[in-house]
């Protein structure tokens, strides 16, 4: 190749693929019995078309199940914010736009990303609005999970919310609730 593609190292490793999407691709393949094939000398077709429709299926169905909680992660804020009408109405438009639909299809990150950062967005309103232990914590995972899934998303979901920060409440120890995300975060 006359240009190297700049999304990987000079040994071939993905700089900003994160482990999580890859091996739940990985578990759902061998939760259906798909492993790797073998070299067979001469080459030939190994798997018939059901073989492969099912190696399809398999290898999508994180992807769906992201795509699931993504639906269920938009519906939550707009619950908080406006109500449960509000947050079904976000529910049923994420469930019915082609474009979520297109990506919750794909055996890629990007279902994962869009599931984990609207939840990391979520969950930092919450610390925004109501500050408890229990929003800081579910923060600092969604946002290791997020980080797991896309570094790139990580980076830019991280800078907004932390500029909520300072308006955070305070009637308890601020400090160590910020400590507990900073020291979950580099995980």
């Amino acid at each position: 190749y006359e240009f190297r593609d700049t999304s990987y190292s000079s040994s071939g490793v993905a700089i900003y693929h994160g482990w999580l999407p890859l091996y739940t691709i990985a578990a759902s393949l061998w939760l259906h019995g798909i492993g790797p094939d073998q070299v067979t000398d001469p080459p030939r077709v190994l798997h018939s078309d059901a073989d492969i429709h099912r190696r399809i299926l398999a290898a999508r169905l994180p992807s769906v199940v992201f795509g699931a909680l993504f639906v269920l992660a938009i519906f939550l804020p707009g619950r908080a914010m406006y109500g449960a009408d509000a947050g079904l109405a976000a529910a049923l438009a994420a469930a019915l736009a082609p474009k979520c639909i297109w990506v919750a299809q794909q055996a890629r990150y990007y279902s994962a990303t869009l599931a984990l950062g609207t939840l990391a967005v979520y969950a930092s309103w919450l610390c925004y609005r109501q500050g408890r232990w229990r929003h800081f914590v579910a923060a600092a995972v969604a946002f290791v999970l997020l980080f797991h899934s896309s570094s790139l998303s990580f980076a830019t979901t991280l800078v907004p919310c932390a500029l909520l920060v300072p308006a955070c409440p305070r009637p308890e120890p601020g400090p160590a609730k910020l400590g507990l995300v900073a020291g979950l975060c580099p995980a």
